[in-house]
C-alpha cells in the first residue's frame, strides 16, 4: 500500500503562488471568506471507469481543494477548479470516478463562477456564494 499525501492547509500567502490563476482566485477567495483550505485527499473507486480517452482504467481523481467551514469541520467539500465549462473529457472521466467511489460531497466549478466568487466584494458575499456550494453537494 502506497503512503497517503498529508493534507496540507494553505495559507493566503502559499495561495497566492498557486500556478493555474483559477485555482489560485479561488483558493484566496475560499480563504478570504473564513473557511479553511487544503490540499485535498485523493478520491479512489473500486472498479475502474472510463478515463478521457474512453478506455476503463482510471480509479483515481485529486480534487484541487477541500474547503472546511469551521462551524462545521466534519463536513467538507472536495473541489474541483476548471478554467473552462467542466465539461472536457478529462473532467467527465473525474466525474465519473467521484460517482463510482459514491462521494457527494464533491463539485466542479467553472471558470465563471470562479471569477463570480473572486469578484465578491467583501468575504460575507464571498461565504455567502462559497455557502450555496456547501448546500449543493
Amino acid at each position: 500500500m502506497g503512503k497517503s499525501k498529508q493534507q496540507k492547509e494553505l495559507t493566503l500567502e502559499s495561495a497566492q503562488r498557486l500556478h493555474d490563476s483559477a485555482e489560485r482566485k479561488f483558493a484566496i477567495a475560499a480563504i478570504e471568506a473564513g473557511l479553511e483550505v487544503k490540499t485535498g485527499p485523493s478520491i479512489r473507486c473500486k472498479q475502474p471507469v472510463e478515463d478521457k480517452t474512453g478506455r476503463k482504467r482510471k480509479t483515481v481523481t485529486q480534487p484541487d481543494f477541500t474547503i472546511v467551514d469551521p462551524s462545521d469541520p466534519k463536513s467538507p467539500l472536495h473541489v474541483e477548479v476548471t478554467n473552462g465549462k467542466c465539461t472536457s473529457p478529462s473532467k467527465q472521466a473525474q466525474r465519473r470516478v467521484v460517482e463510482q467511489a459514491r462521494v457527494d460531497n464533491y463539485v466542479q466549478l467553472s471558470g465563471d463562477a470562479v471569477e463570480e466568487l473572486a469578484s465578491a466584494e467583501t468575504p460575507q458575499s464571498k461565504r455567502t456564494f462559497l455557502s450555496k456550494l456547501f448546500s449543493r453537494k
